[in-house]
Parts: structure tokens; C-alpha cells; sequence
């Protein structure tokens, strides 16, 4: 009972112990959070490893000196000591060099981690300070309309800082749209593709530049592209329904509108959309119905109370025209 007291003892002072230099190496060497659990594992592990060597050691050089002792002492040895020694030899060098091997391969892993981590914080810094980037002439400067702000040359020096970051060639694209510099916008958009194929947003980006020009089947590629790679995305699913409402592909649209609606029942603009392509096809209860769900969202949409009062009015007179006929 004393033995596993003892051993229970050994198991938590180098438990406190890996807890203590886990926290202190954290601190000290800027460790992040999501690594933590790691270091501490990592040290429980590097104790227990070197506790078993320590252990092993220990018996294979006590057993070193009963054979020296035999050896000069001219006694029989026998052939459970031999065997011993060379058993407790083996494990402490096998231990020892898959230490080794164990250090290395935690040293490269972290290697690779704190390098993602570095390139990651580093592409962010650089985001954050590409809108004050100074220019030696402010009167160059191409102010951009819209929401997106700040001026074209910030992008483009973005560009430069960051050219294999798909999101600064992103940006820049987004930045030639706004202007109505669509080749461009086009230019920057495919970069982005080049570098990351699986970028959802830039094909999403890339049917709306197509939308806006009118190549509508061109916009529908793009979105589907999008919708591929991330299904549910909600934004490239609307904007396929708004090509097909232009298309006047009035079922196909409703479908797109319903599959937006499905993962997020409070966008407005599929709302909308919705009730544009049941007008179109003459089901004006269910466009009434849509036009209300729309405004339930944002009641301050003129554009959608307009749509709403032009169709009530239309019904009420149908109705009313097919009253007095009868």
C-alpha cells in the first residue's frame, strides 16, 4: 500500500510540477490559448518519460556494479544478472532515443504551428493598416463610392505589400467594381481564383460583376461555383435567383428564393425577390404574402410598400371587375 502511496506522491508533485512550467513557458514565450492544452500535455508527457528513463537508468547501473563487483570479486555471474543488465540497457536506450525522436517531432510540429500563426497575424496587421496607407500625392487619390470607402490606390497598395493573399486581390476587385472598371474588376477577381480556387466569395463576387453587365449565364456559372463549394451560402443563392428572375426563369427563381429562405428565413431581399418572381407569374396572393414578409423584416422599404400597395390595388380591382360582370 506504501508503495502506491509513494508512487501516487511522485505522480502529482511532477504533475504540479508540469502545471507550473506549463503556465511560466506560456507566459514567457507568448504561447497562444488554443496551445495551452498542448504545452501542458507536451511537459506531463517530457516528466513521465524522463522519470521512466531516470528509473531504468538507475537499475541498470546498480546492476553495472553487482556484475563489476562479481566480475573482480571472481564470482559466478549469473545469468539472470547478465540478462537483467542487458534488458534495463535496452529499455533505457530505447527510451532514450525515441525521447529523441518525440522532441523532434513536437519541435517541428510547433515549428509549423507558430509559422501559420505568425503568416496569419502578420496578413492581418497588414489589413488593418492598408486604409492608412500614405500616398505622396493626395490629389492621385480615387475616392470609391458606396459603402466600401477609402480610395482605389489603398487597394493596389495593398496588392503590393500582400500579392499572394487572395483577400487583398478581393478587396482590390470589389474596389474596380464600385468604379464600373469591370475588366479590372475581372483581373483581380481571377488572381484571387488563381491563388485559392475554393474562395466562395470571390465567385459570389464574380456573379454579381456578371449580373451587373448583363452576362447573365456567365453570373449563373459563377454562382453555382459558389454554391458548390459552400452550399448554404445564403448571398450567391439570392443572387442566382435574381438572374434567373432576369431571365424571366420565373420557377427557377422561386426555387433559388426558397432555398435562401430556408437558410436564413429573415432575408429580406429573397423576400422581395420572391414576391417579384410570384407577380410575374400572376400569383398575386402569394406575392402579397412575400411583400409582407419582407416588410415585417424592414418596414421602411418604400421600394417593397410601393410593390405591395401596386399589387392590392390591382387585385382589388380584378376582383371587384369580376363582381360586377357577374
Amino acid at each position: 500500500m506504501s508503495k502506491w502511496k509513494n508512487t501516487l506522491k511522485i505522480f502529482l508533485i511532477f504533475l504540479c510540477s508540469s502545471a507550473i512550467a506549463s503556465a511560466i513557458y506560456n507566459s514567457t514565450h507568448k504561447v497562444p490559448s488554443f496551445l495551452y492544452f498542448n504545452k501542458f500535455i507536451e511537459l506531463i508527457m517530457s516528466c513521465f518519460i524522463l522519470h521512466l528513463l531516470l528509473l531504468f537508468f538507475v537499475k541498470s547501473i546498480q546492476f553495472l556494479f553487482v556484475l563489476m563487483k562479481r566480475i573482480f570479486s571472481k564470482t559466478a555471474i549469473s545469468t539472470k544478472a547478465s540478462s537483467n543488465f542487458l534488458l534495463y540497457s535496452a529499455i533505457t536506450l530505447s527510451i532514450l532515443f525515441n525521447c529523441f525522436l518525440y522532441k523532434g517531432g513536437i519541435v517541428e510540429m510547433q515549428t509549423k504551428k507558430y509559422l501559420k500563426i505568425e503568416k496569419r497575424e502578420e496578413i492581418e496587421r497588414r489589413l488593418k493598416q492598408s486604409t492608412n496607407v500614405p500616398l505622396k500625392n493626395p490629389a492621385q487619390r480615387t475616392p470609391l463610392p458606396g459603402p466600401l470607402g477609402g480610395d482605389l490606390e489603398e487597394f493596389q497598395t495593398l496588392v503590393r505589400q500582400i500579392p499572394n493573399d487572395p483577400k487583398a486581390h478581393n478587396y482590390l476587385g470589389n474596389a474596380y467594381k464600385s468604379l464600373g472598371r469591370y475588366k479590372e474588376a475581372f483581373a483581380s477577381y481571377k488572381e484571387a481564383l488563381r491563388i485559392d480556387p475554393n474562395y466562395f466569395t470571390v465567385h459570389r463576387n464574380l456573379g454579381w460583376a456578371y449580373e451587373e453587365l448583363g452576362r447573365y449565364q456567365e453570373a449563373i456559372a459563377s454562382y453555382k461555383e459558389a454554391l458548390r463549394i459552400k452550399p448554404d451560402y445564403a448571398s450567391a443563392q439570392n443572387g442566382l435567383g435574381n438572374t434567373y428572375n432576369k431571365l424571366a426563369q420565373y420557377k427557377e427563381a422561386i426555387a433559388s428564393y426558397k432555398e435562401v429562405l430556408r437558410i436564413n428565413p429573415n432575408y429580406f431581399a429573397a423576400h422581395q425577390g420572391l414576391g417579384n418572381a410570384y407577380a410575374e407569374l400572376g400569383q398575386n396572393k402569394e406575392a402579397i404574402a412575400s411583400y409582407k414578409e419582407a416588410l415585417s423584416i424592414s418596414p421602411k422599404s418604400t421600394t417593397v410598400r410601393n410593390l405591395l400597395n401596386n399589387l392590392e390595388q390591382k387585385t382589388a380591382y380584378g376582383i371587384e371587375k369580376n363582381t360586377v360582370n357577374d
